[in-house]
């Protein structure tokens, strides 16, 4: 599969899927066209909780600015909870080349596109914007712009690991 157009959206935004499932598996996919979403964007899917495997990005993902602005209205008892969360702000949170976020597998993907915009956004990476789950042997050339949790190949990663320990032991 291939994409070349623009994709607007707000949550889990991507050029070939908003959302892989656990069970899904996207391969051998490009996207040549622009992402644009507040939270989980990305160039082949804006989630990701199966597999990505040999997929390229050559799009421009959050590569604009979205003004934030409050006045004193917006500061309440009620709503400093609301403020303080990512998940509510203006700003764009987990922006990747391949992945918004990730907590599956993405195999030998390539990103040349350009990622985010500069001093805007939060987990911001060339491959994946957040990832808890695997990547093997992905790469990245574009440019990636960001404020906070910014990395050339993932902004955010926070491993799984499991041990298992047999009855022998």
């Amino acid at each position: 599969c291939s994409f070349t157009g623009t994709v607007i959206g707000d949550t889990n935004v991507g050029g070939i899927a908003g959302s892989n499932a656990e069970t899904g598996e996207i391969r051998r996919c490009k996207n040549a066209g622009v992402i644009l979403g507040d939270h989980s964007a990305g160039g082949i899917a804006g989630s990701n909780d199966g597999t990505l495997n040999n997929c390229g990005n050559s799009g421009k993902i959050n590569t604009y600015s979205t003004e934030v602005t409050y006045d004193l209205d917006d500061f309440s008892v009620d709503n400093l909870e609301k403020l303080n969360s990512t998940s509510n702000v203006a700003a764009h949170t987990d922006t990747g080349g391949i992945a918004g976020i990730s907590g599956g597998k993405i195999y030998f993907c390539v990103n040349t596109g350009d990622i985010g915009y500069e001093h805007v956004g939060y987990n911001v990476g060339g491959v994946a914007g957040s990832s808890s789950g695997y990547l093997l042997g992905c790469t990245n050339q574009g440019t990636v712009y960001g404020r906070k949790d910014v990395g050339g190949v993932v902004g955010q990663m926070e491993p799984y690991v499991a041990v298992n320990v047999s009855q022998s032991t």
